[in-house]
């Protein structure tokens, strides 16, 4: 009984908070029927556009932010602490500082049922195809194929200690 009314406590403030967002961003953000879980952040700014599909989940500490134009499948996944972003700064003009500098500005597309595991980073100009896998920890600023697992492959180096 009581775990069903937290359930429910629950759902109304993610519902509540999604009313909020598009209110917020009124003609900038198109989305229905998304999840998210604590500290979510979302910002959408300027002239940008922001697409989410249904069904999609986004956990813990997820942010998304779109200058430009971001769209996002339907029935996707975001680990904890994913990061979304259409812009990044420029920095390659001499005697300015970097944060006089403004942005550069590139889509992003993510398909349909895309996973994205913990700690991944998506940048300005990702592409990731349909039925997608991206593990834990990658940064994407290219384009994947659909039907791809994307791993990060650090080789971990072990070695014993030598005591004194």
């Amino acid at each position: 009984m009581m775990l069903g009314i937290i359930l429910k406590l629950y759902a109304l403030r993610r519902k509540i908070k999604l009313l909020f967002y598009k209110v917020l961003f009124h003609q900038k953000l198109y989305a229905n029927k998304i999840y998210f879980r604590n500290n979510f952040y979302l910002r959408v700014l300027g002239d940008a556009k922001l697409i989410i599909g249904n069904n999609t989940f986004f956990n813990n500490q997820c942010s998304v932010v779109a200058l430009h134009k971001i769209t996002i499948g339907e029935n996707c996944l975001f680990g904890e602490n994913v990061k979304i972003y259409d812009h990044n700064h420029r920095f390659n003009q001499a005697n300015t500082l970097i944060s006089k500098q403004g942005f550069y500005f590139r889509d992003v597309v993510i398909g349909n049922n895309v996973w994205c595991g913990s700690n991944v980073t998506i940048l300005a100009g990702a592409r990731i195809g349909d039925n997608s896998v991206i593990g834990a920890g990658c940064v994407i600023k290219s384009e994947i194929p659909c039907n791809s697992l994307v791993i990060r492959n650090d080789d971990l180096e072990i070695q014993k200690i030598v005591y004194k």
